[in-house]
C-alpha cells in the first residue's frame, strides 16, 4: 500500500481526505501546505499538515499525491507541473459515482467526488476536479485541468478543452464546444460555443466585461 499526501489544507482538501479514506487504497499520511501547521480534525481524527518542502526529501517511488485544491486552475496546474515527474497522481473516484468505467477513457490525477454521475462513452483527460453532485452525460470529451464546482450539468456531446472553471450549478447545453481557460459563472446557462479565455455569467450566459 502506497503512502498518499494531499496537496492543500483547506476545505476541499478535507473532502479529498474523506474521499481517499472511503476508497481505502492508500496509507494517508496527511496534507501539505506551504508551511507546516497544526493538525486538522476530520471525522474525529487529527490529520497532520506538513510543509510542502518535505517532498524534496521523499522517494517518489512509493508515494502518491492528490490535488486538494478546487478554487484555482492556475494553482492546480502549477502543482501538477512541479511534482508529476516525481510522484504518481492516481485517480480518486468515489464508490458512489454512477458510471460505466468500462466505456470511459480516463487519464490520471482526476478527483471525482461523491454523488457524481459520469455516464458512458466519455473521454476524460487528466488532473480534472469534479466536485460533489455534478452530472456529465454521454459522448462528452473533457481535456485536462478543468475544475467542476458542485452540481455542474454537462449535457451530451459537449467538447471541453483545458483549464476551464465551471461555477456551482452551471449548465452546458448539448453538443457545444468550450475551449480553453474559460470561466463559467455560478448558475450560468451556456447556450453557445465558448472559444478561449472568456468569462461568462447569466441565463443565458453572456460575456462578462469588467
Amino acid at each position: 500500500m502506497k503512502d498518499l499526501y494531499i496537496l492543500g489544507a483547506g476545505g476541499h482538501a478535507k473532502e479529498v481526505y474523506f474521499l481517499a479514506e472511503r476508497i481505502g487504497k492508500w496509507n494517508i499520511k496527511g496534507m501539505l501546505d506551504l508551511n507546516a501547521a497544526d493538525p486538522i480534525l476530520i471525522s474525529g481524527k487529527e490529520v497532520p499538515v506538513f510543509s510542502e518542502s518535505m517532498l524534496d526529501d521523499i522517494d517518489g517511488e512509493n508515494v502518491c499525491l492528490v490535488i486538494g485544491i478546487a478554487g484555482s486552475v492556475k494553482i492546480l496546474k502549477n502543482m501538477v507541473k512541479r511534482y508529476s515527474s516525481k510522484f504518481e497522481f492516481p485517480n480518486l473516484i468515489d464508490p458512489s459515482v454512477v458510471t460505466c468505467l468500462e466505456n470511459i477513457e480516463i487519464g490520471v490525477g482526476n478527483v471525482i467526488s461523491p454523488n457524481n454521475t459520469i455516464t458512458t462513452a466519455l473521454k476524460i483527460g487528466s488532473y480534472n476536479v469534479f466536485n460533489i453532485g455534478s452530472v456529465v452525460h454521454h459522448d462528452v470529451v473533457i481535456g485536462d485541468y478543468n475544475i467542476f464546482s458542485p452540481s455542474v450539468n454537462v449535457s451530451g456531446g459537449v467538447e471541453i478543452g483545458d483549464s476551464n472553471y465551471f461555477g456551482v450549478k452551471s449548465t452546458i447545453l448539448q453538443y457545444l464546444k468550450v475551449g480553453n481557460n474559460n470561466v463559467i459563472g455560478a448558475a450560468s446557462l451556456v447556450t453557445k460555443d465558448l472559444k478561449n479565455e472568456t468569462t461568462v455569467i447569466g441565463v443565458p450566459a453572456k460575456k462578462y466585461e469588467k
